[in-house]
C-alpha cells in the first residue's frame, strides 16, 4: 500500500484554544509554507493582546514619570534616589512590554483576538480534522491538519514467511498499481520491519519511491516485485 513518507509529514496541533471561524483550505489542496489554513477566535489571544496594550500604556506612563524625575533632579527638586526609583520603574515597564510582545508574536501577533493557523511546510493537505464553528483545545490529541509534500512516498509491502530470507535492505524493487497499468515505479527496500504479523504471518518492508507528478496517492494498493542480489524474483 502506498503511504505518506513519515519523515516528510507534519501534523499541526492547536497552539491555543478557541472556536474555528474561517477554514481557508480543503482536503487535497496544495499549500505554501506560511499560507493561512484557518482562523481561530480565541479568548487566550484576546488576553495576550490586552496584556500587550496594558504593558504599552504602563511604559508610556513610566517614561513620563522618568522624564519628570530627571527634570526635577536637574533642578534640585528631587533626590537622586527618586530619580533612580523612576528609572527602575521604567526598566520594569519596558521588560513587561518586551515580554508581552514576545508572547503575542509567538502566537501570531494579532491584536483582535484571532489566531491564524499557518502551513509550516509546502505540501498537500492530506488530513483535515476541523470544521467551522468547532471548539478546539490545546490538549486535543488529534491534529487539526496534516501536510505532506508527497515528492516521495513510502510503499509498505507484505513479504510472505517463505521469502523473508531472500529480502534484504537495498534490494531493487518494481512497483505496479491498478491506477497506471503497464507503468513501473522503481525504488529500493529502505527498511525491513523484523516482526511478523501474528494474523497472516507476513513481514512488512518499506520502500521509498520518488513521486514525480504526484502520481502515487496514499492508500493506493500496489504489487511489488523484489529482485535480490542473487537475481531471484520474489513477489509481495
Amino acid at each position: 500500500k502506498v503511504d505518506f513518507n513519515g519523515d516528510q509529514v507534519i501534523k499541526i496541533y492547536p497552539a491555543i484554544s478557541g472556536q474555528v471561524s474561517d477554514i481557508k483550505v480543503m482536503l487535497g489542496d496544495y499549500v505554501k509554507k506560511g499560507q493561512p489554513l484557518a482562523v481561530i477566535k480565541s479568548t487566550e489571544m484576546a488576553g495576550f493582546s490586552n496584556d500587550y496594550t496594558l504593558a504599552k500604556s504602563n511604559l508610556a506612563l513610566a517614561k513620563k514619570s522618568l522624564d519628570a524625575a530627571n527634570d526635577m533632579y536637574k533642578s534640585g527638586l528631587a533626590s537622586q534616589r527618586d530619580q533612580l526609583a523612576a528609572q527602575e520603574s521604567y526598566n520594569q515597564a519596558l521588560s513587561s512590554l518586551q515580554k508581552a510582545q514576545r508572547v503575542l508574536n509567538l502566537n501570531g501577533g494579532s491584536l483582535n483576538g484571532d489566531y491564524t493557523v499557518k502551513a509550516p511546510i509546502d505540501g498537500f493537505i492530506v488530513e483535515k480534522q476541523v470544521n467551522n464553528n468547532m471548539i478546539i483545545r490545546t490538549d486535543n490529541s488529534t491534529g487539526i491538519f496534516t501536510i505532506s509534500d508527497l515528492k516521495n512516498v513510502w510503499v509498505i509491502a507484505n513479504v510472505y514467511e517463505s521469502n523473508i530470507a531472500n529480502v534484504r535492505t537495498g534490494d531493487s524493487v518494481q512497483v505496479a498499481t491498478l491506477s497506471y497499468p503497464g507503468r513501473i515505479f522503481r525504488g529500493k527496500v529502505d527498511k525491513i520491519l523484523n516482526v511478523l504479523d501474528p494474523a497472516n504471518k507476513v513481514m512488512k518492508i518499506r520502500i521509498v519511491l520518488p513521486n514525480p507528478g504526484y502520481l502515487l496517492k496514499p492508500e493506493m494498493f500496489a504489487s511489488v516485485l523484489v529482485r535480490n542480489m542473487e537475481n531471484k524474483v520474489m513477489v509481495s
